[in-house]
């Protein structure tokens, strides 16, 4: 009886442990259907456009020469400074004996200087010297250099605008737990979504785009581009481009 005593005690414990195996007594992350979906968000507008906002309407004459300076400032507000993409003058020049460029400065900042010859001009600038208010715009000429008896002179009249950049995209994140990981053999982006105007949809994953198209998204994603732990997914689209999405998802497939 003593000898059987071990070997009763080893078996038992053997039992316990094949019971607890194959019982799922350790919870899993892994669900029972071998897939797990990740909602990202329902019903959600994705755009980026530009819209156009007039700033200045201004008529003048400007001149430089030896004997004779005049200039035109005028004071404007530009409100969001900071979603301006680029300012836009639209100028008509009425009449002008061109001895010296035509210069257009912003709080200090010159953003353009040429020859304008008589007649319509537009030209864009991508620098932004805006702010909220008190922007002075300064029209001058360069002088007439050799000219000494006769000043630099443009008349003209001009428009100046701002194209301001409307920007709606969202960003996700997700977890994948270390077991997830380990057992996940595919992994698959779905969105569900309408194309109202525009280019494409666009979805970077941690970074690397994974999807481009103006359609319903059902894109295998390289397991390469997914992380343990936290992920991050980005959707925007191309310019001028409005998209509905109604769902997005993370679909994780695992070994059965």
């Amino acid at each position: 009886m003593p000898d059987f005593l071990p070997t009763l005690i080893a078996g038992t414990i053997l039992f316990v442990i094949l019971l607890i195996a194959f019982s799922g007594f350790f919870p899993s992350s892994i669900p029972a259907s071998s897939e797990r979906h990740i909602v990202l968000g329902e019903n959600f507008v994705i755009l980026q456009n530009a819209t156009s906002r007039n700033l200045i309407n201004l008529k003048g004459a400007v001149s430089e020469g030896m004997l004779n300076e005049r200039v035109d400032i005028v004071s404007f507000n530009a409100a969001n400074p900071g979603d301006i993409s680029q300012g836009t003058v639209r100028l008509f020049v009425n009449d002008t004996n061109l001895y010296g460029r035509l210069i257009f400065t912003i709080n200090g900042k010159e953003v353009y200087r040429d020859y304008f010859p008589k007649g319509t001009h537009t030209f864009s600038f991508t620098r932004n010297p805006f702010k909220d208010t008190d922007n002075a715009l300064r029209v001058s000429t360069e002088g007439s250099g050799w000219r000494i008896w006769a000043p630099t002179v443009y008349f003209y009249s001009m428009n100046l605008s701002a194209d301001y950049l409307g920007v709606v995209s969202k960003n996700f994140t997700f977890n994948i737990t270390e077991e997830e990981y380990e057992k996940m053999n595919a992994s698959r982006l779905v969105i569900s979504t309408r194309k109202i105007a525009g280019g494409n949809l666009i979805a970077n994953l941690n970074r690397e785009e994974v999807f481009r198209g103006s359609a319903n998204a059902f894109q295998d994603l390289d397991l390469d581009l997914l992380h343990k732990g936290l992920n991050y997914l980005e959707l925007k689209s191309d310019m001028n481009s409005r998209y509905e999405v109604s769902s997005a998802e993370i679909v994780l497939f695992f070994k059965k």
